[in-house]
């Protein structure tokens, strides 16, 4: 009977209106906001915790008429009290201006949509970092932006907003479709300007950053150019007409050779000498030269790489018999024939 009249009266309290809780702690003065007769109490008296934001917690009467009796009063009239956290619904300002703070000046930002639950008092807070980027030529290009309240200082509720973000920039864009490995002409390019997603990847904003180069692989027609679309032409194409300079402590060598293969300057290329027909690896030193340095140097433009070459038939130099170059003073092995 005790236990069924206890759990009525727990039933009864959570029945009723519950008292709203601003912190983390249930306070005196809360219990003073709850019930007349503990208006005797300390404002700042700890009795106990505040329930998590959305959850109900009840104390019951037995509990509530010891706390009386502690501070030296009876309450003739005990019953259990609910207490619950202060929330509200966000509105459209607070959300708005955290989201300017974080995507910075300059920024045009228009909410479509806001989470609309309950949330305690505390700090809205969005991060550069996590606002994703558009799908690539969306019809809809809202993303779905989520961040967090923060609250009790380490407490946090999610919460998100959807918006479409723009900012003014200029951008160099493709006119046609350009193939992979092509040099990029002046007319196969625009600068534009006009509102774009920010926080993509980073557009070329100049054109002479552009001419000139070659596609890193294959763009379409109207694409938005960054750094990754494009590179630096080869210094030398498969079959053009190279120097070579072989270099051996203080003497060098030249003689022509035909690229086999292309390469930009300091990357290694293969060549086959005009007069014998062997085939060796050099590096691009600029265009329609190329360098070897026949005894072991490093290539001063490529760190950790080696002018060690071999001929056609896989032989090193060592085996090669004497040429013109070791009649002008260069040892066997140091130079190609």
């Amino acid at each position: 009977m005790v236990r069924l009249l206890a759990i009525l009266a727990i039933l009864a309290g959570a029945a009723k209106a519950c008292t709203q809780v601003d912190g983390a702690r249930i306070l005196g003065a809360d219990l003073a906001r709850a019930e007349r007769a503990f208006s005797a109490l300390p404002a700042d008296l700890v009795v106990g915790f505040a329930p998590t934001p959305g959850v109900r917690r009840v104390i019951d009467a037995r509990t509530l008429a010891g706390i009386a009796r502690s501070a030296g009063f009876v309450w003739e009239t005990p019953a259990s009290l609910c207490f619950e956290r202060r929330t509200q619904i966000l509105e459209e300002s607070a959300v708005r201006q955290a989201l300017e703070h974080a995507s910075g000046e300059g920024a045009r930002i228009e909410i479509v949509d806001y989470s609309r639950y309950p949330v305690p008092a505390g700090e809205i807070e969005f991060k550069e970092t996590e606002l994703p980027r558009p799908a690539i030529a969306a019809a809809d290009p809202s993303v779905v932006w989520r961040g967090r309240l923060r609250y009790d200082g380490r407490s946090t509720v999610a919460i998100w907003a959807k918006v479409r973000i723009t900012r003014l920039e200029r951008w160099v864009e493709t006119v046609s479709a350009i193939p992979a490995r092509s040099r990029i002409g002046a007319q196969q390019v625009v600068l534009k300007s006009g509102w774009r997603h920010p926080f993509a990847t980073a557009p070329i904003q100049e054109l002479n950053q552009v001419i000139g180069k070659q596609a890193a692989r294959s763009l379409r027609a109207g694409q938005p150019l960054t750094a990754t679309l494009v590179e630096e032409p080869n210094a030398v194409e498969s079959g053009d007409a190279v120097d070579v300079e072989v270099s051996s402590g203080g003497v060098s060598l030249r003689f022509s050779a035909r690229a086999e293969t292309g390469g930009r300057i300091s990357q290694p290329v293969l060549v086959t000498a005009t007069d014998s027909g062997k085939r060796y690896r050099a590096y691009v030193e600029e265009k329609g030269k190329v360098v070897i340095h026949a005894d072991g140097q490093k290539n001063p433009n490529r760190t950790g790489e080696h002018g060690d070459l071999h001929d056609a038939s896989g032989r090193n130099h060592t085996e090669s018999e004497e040429t013109d170059s070791q009649r002008a003073g260069i040892g066997v092995g140091q130079i190609p024939e």
